[in-house]
């Protein structure tokens, strides 16, 4: 089911929308997603429901290395996945939680 959107939430779908298009069409970066959340089989995914999948190269989650964020090998798993050094990935955090992680994700990784 598709939720139609108002008010805040509208405006703040469309700011996500249009800072996500400026940096995809940049092409200084190519983005991904990583989560903790397993996928739901037969359901569209959160980016899927907000019209934001469009603009991710691959939804990637922790399920395959079977452990969670802020654990390296999920890291690691990802920058695999895409051929690239882990140094070469830049994490962009939505929670105030992960950001406060996200500044140690460099020293994890070393």
């Amino acid at each position: 089911m598709h939720r139609s959107k108002s008010g805040p939430l509208k405006a703040l779908v469309a700011f996500v929308t249009a800072l996500v298009y400026s940096l995809q069409n940049s092409s200084l970066f190519r983005m991904v997603t990583l989560t903790n959340s397993p996928p739901m089989r037969g359901s569209r995914t959160p980016l899927e429901n907000a019209g934001l999948d469009r603009f991710f190269e691959r939804q990637f989650h922790v399920e395959a290395v079977r452990a969670y964020k802020p654990t390296p090998a999920v890291y690691h798993m990802v920058a695999r996945e895409l051929g690239v050094p882990i140094a070469a990935c830049c994490m962009v955090a939505a929670l105030a939680t992960t950001a406060k992680i996200s500044r140690c994700i460099r020293d994890l990784l070393a």
